[in-house]
C-alpha cells in the first residue's frame, strides 16, 4: 500500500447538509477500494489563489490515506 494525499475543494455556497454528504461520500470511497484513511483535515472556507468557476472562495478538505492506485482512480472519477 502506498500513502496518498488528496485535497478536495468544495463550493462554499452549497448547504451544510449537501457538503457533509459529499465529504462523507469521499470518505466512503477509500475503504470501498481497500484503502485506509489516516487523517481527515477540514480546513473550512478559504480564499482561493485564483477564482474557480468565478468563485473567490472554496471549502477545503484534506485526506491522508493509504491504498492502492484503484482508490486514487475512483476518487478522480468521482470528482469529475
Amino acid at each position: 500500500m502506498r500513502r496518498y494525499e488528496t485535497i478536495a475543494i468544495v463550493d462554499p455556497d452549497i448547504s451544510e447538509d449537501d457538503r457533509t454528504s459529499l465529504l462523507t461520500r469521499i470518505k466512503e470511497i477509500i475503504p470501498q477500494q481497500e484503502g485506509v484513511i489516516v487523517k481527515e483535515d477540514l480546513w473550512g472556507a478559504r480564499k482561493l489563489a485564483y477564482p474557480i468557476k468565478k468563485k473567490p472562495r472554496g471549502y477545503y478538505a484534506r485526506y491522508d490515506y493509504c491504498g492502492m492506485g484503484n482508490a486514487v482512480e475512483e476518487l478522480e472519477r468521482f470528482f469529475r
